[in-house]
């Protein structure tokens, strides 16, 4: 089995059939977190639906750019909390990438209420 390039997964969004890719280190990686054998059908089929439920998590049916998307959330299933954590403290602690960034970070809605308050608060209304 390569360890180099990329892993394909069929997915669907919503009643629309799609194909995602995912490097094949993350897909290795999360195959051993979900707990089977890397190579498999079992952690091909593990992956898969991993997948596909943070799709149908977020009810984005609409979404572009959906393999960089999963990608994201690959590798923050993957990290620590503690360096999760670090990475929102960065982001929300640097203007320009914080404005530029669309997603707010994961599991946390209360807490990016209170983040984006004093951000959106600086912002210039125009009426």
């Amino acid at each position: 089995m390569s360890l180099y390039g990329l892993t394909r997964h069929h997915v669907t969004l919503g009643p629309k059939r799609t194909t995602v890719t995912l490097d094949k280190t993350l897909s290795i990686l999360l195959s051993l977190q979900l707990g089977h054998t890397p190579g498999t059908p079992q952690a091909k089929n593990a992956v898969r639906l991993w997948l596909q439920a943070r799709i149908d998590q977020s009810g984005d049916y609409c979404r572009g750019l959906i393999s960089h998307w999963l990608q994201e959330k690959v590798i923050f299933a993957l990290v620590s909390r503690e360096l999760d954590g670090r990475y929102v403290d960065w982001l929300c602690s640097t203007p320009a990438t914080f404005t530029a960034t669309v997603a707010p970070p994961r599991d946390t809605p209360a807490a990016v209420a209170e983040v984006v308050k004093p951000a959106l608060a600086n912002i210039p209304k125009n009426r």
